[in-house]
């Protein structure tokens, strides 16, 4: 086999595994999209705030589910809540706001 042939054999292999990812993501992005399509129609509370903690005296209200200073180390999962539930959380329920993302400020409710 000359070199120009294995060359050619080893470019032909590139294209069968290049082709099989690109099927996979195209599987990845019908799988987001079904995922998104399902989340729309949904009643969910709206995701952008985000409980965490466990005892009331330690909770804290974030404002968005990216934020950094939501994974704390108490070790109590977050959970999605309304925006009236973090209102009435700050307001009422002895959470804090968190200094990082500041949901007091995106709701009106200043501390």
């Amino acid at each position: 086999m000359s070199d120009w042939q294995a060359r050619i054999e080893m470019l032909r292999f590139l294209e069968r595994v290049q082709l099989q990812q690109l099927a996979l993501t195209g599987r990845w992005i019908e799988h987001a999209e079904q995922r998104a399509t399902k989340a729309s129609t949904e009643d969910a509370p709206d995701p952008q705030w985000m409980l965490d903690g466990g005892a009331p005296v330690s909770r804290t209200v974030h404002r968005d589910p990216g934020c950094f200073a939501l994974r704390s180390p108490r070790g109590a999962p977050a959970r999605s809540i309304s925006r009236e539930e973090a209102v009435a959380a700050i307001t009422q329920g002895g959470a804090t706001a968190c200094e990082v993302c500041r949901p007091d400020t995106a709701l009106g409710v200043l501390e």
